[in-house]
Formats: C-alpha cells, structure tokens, sequence
C-alpha cells in the first residue's frame, strides 16, 4: 500500500484494521451498520463501502485507483512526489 500511496501521488490513504484484535473487532463492527452485510476478511472497504473482497495484488489495485480517481502512477525516477488533486472519495 505504502508503495502504491507514493506511486500515485498521495491520492489515497489508508488504515489497516487487524481482525484478530480487540480494537479491529471493535472497528469493524462500528464499519458493518454502514454496510448492511458482514465485512469480507480479508477485504477492502473505500468510504465505507466494500471495493474488494479480497486482498487486491498491486496491479488490480492499481487499475483500481486509476479508473476511480483518474490519478495514474507516476514516474517515481523522475522524482515527482507532488500531491495529487483528486483522492477515493466519491461524489456525493
């Protein structure tokens, strides 16, 4: 995720929820009203809605965010490392 974050200007940030904790069990429950289902684990959820219910590879990822924001990854060996304008959040 790091990796993809820089990749892709900062577009997206992110928190990993561990299941097998208290506070992440605490976390999901306070996540599934917002759902209306069981909250896939492994998965990942995007504004409170489920987007993957598995552990994407950075490609599918990738694709993912490049088709919902339109911010494609940049050339890291060219030292860009700006923000980027757009971030995962969808209209309202």
């Amino acid at each position: 995720m790091e990796e993809l974050q820089t990749d892709h200007r900062g577009a997206f940030s992110f928190a990993v929820v561990d299941a097998s904790t208290r506070d992440g069990v605490k976390r999901l429950q306070e996540l599934r009203p917002g759902v209306g289902r069981q909250i896939p684990v492994p998965g990942v959820m995007v504004d409170g809605a489920i987007v993957f219910d598995h552990i994407p590879d950075m490609e599918e990822f990738g694709e993912w965010i490049e088709a919902t924001t339109g911010a494609s990854a940049v050339d890291t060996s060219a030292g860009d490392r700006s923000a980027a304008d757009t971030d995962l959040r969808r209209p309202a």
